[in-house]
């Protein structure tokens, strides 16, 4: 996938207005913004690759550390699984994925 495609496909769900996908969204969203410090509002092309986000997530969380004040290893380890799961959500409908898709 192109760059920032995954991040883009994943904002998409701030439209759905309920349901899994946004939950997952907005606990991203105030992941990012409470680690990286960006706008919990920003466009995907501002924000940080899934990828690198769970880089980040599953170094410290293998060594034991946090990130941030709120993020012990075993709330990153929550954290790991949200990302993973939109990792999937993105790669089993691309095309405006639906809460069908993510059961």
């Amino acid at each position: 996938m192109a760059p920032n495609l995954f991040t883009k496909e994943l904002l998409a769900a701030r439209e759905f207005g309920s349901g899994p996908s946004l939950a997952m969204v907005n606990y991203l969203d105030r992941f990012i913004h409470r680690v990286f410090d960006h706008s919990k509002n920003a466009d995907a092309k501002y924000r940080p690759e899934l990828e690198d986000i769970f880089t980040c997530i599953d170094l410290a969380t293998n060594t034991g550390h946090h990130l941030g004040a709120a993020y012990s290893p075993a709330e990153l380890r929550t954290v790991r699984r949200v990302d993973q799961g939109a990792h999937s959500a993105v790669i089993s409908a691309p095309q405006h994925w639906p809460e069908a898709k993510l059961v």
